[in-house]
C-alpha cells in the first residue's frame, strides 16, 4: 500500500511540472521550443534563452486571426507565425510569403 501511495504521489508531481519540448531546425544553431503547462513559451539553446508571448494578428482583408509569438532576450527580438501542424509538430514562419518554415518536432 505504501508503494502504491508513493507511486501515485510521484506520478502526480511529475504531471504538475510537465512541459512540451520541441526540437526546432533553424538555419544556424538549433533551438528548443518549450511550452509549459501554464502556457509560458520559451525558445532556447545552450547559449541564449528567449521568453516568448503568444498573440493574434488579423489576416489582412479577412476576419481570420493568425497566431504569432514574440520572443525577447535582452535587446534581441524574434517574431514568428506559429502553427500547430500536428500533435507532434509545430511550424514557425518568419513571413507569410517566401519564408522557409522552421519545423519543431517533439
Amino acid at each position: 500500500m505504501k508503494k502504491l501511495a508513493l507511486f501515485l504521489m510521484l506520478a502526480f508531481s511529475f504531471n504538475l511540472f510537465a512541459s512540451e519540448t520541441y526540437k526546432c531546425d533553424f538555419f544556424g544553431p538549433n533551438y528548443d521550443l518549450i511550452i509549459d503547462e501554464e502556457g509560458n513559451i520559451s525558445l532556447q539553446n545552450n547559449s541564449i534563452k528567449y521568453e516568448c508571448s503568444k498573440y493574434f494578428e488579423p489576416f489582412p482583408g479577412t476576419e481570420v486571426d493568425l497566431t504569432k509569438i514574440n520572443c525577447k532576450s535582452g535587446s534581441k527580438k524574434l517574431d514568428f507565425y506559429f502553427t500547430q501542424y500536428s500533435e507532434n509538430e509545430i511550424i514557425l514562419s518568419k513571413n507569410l510569403v517566401l519564408s522557409r518554415d522552421i519545423s519543431c518536432k517533439k
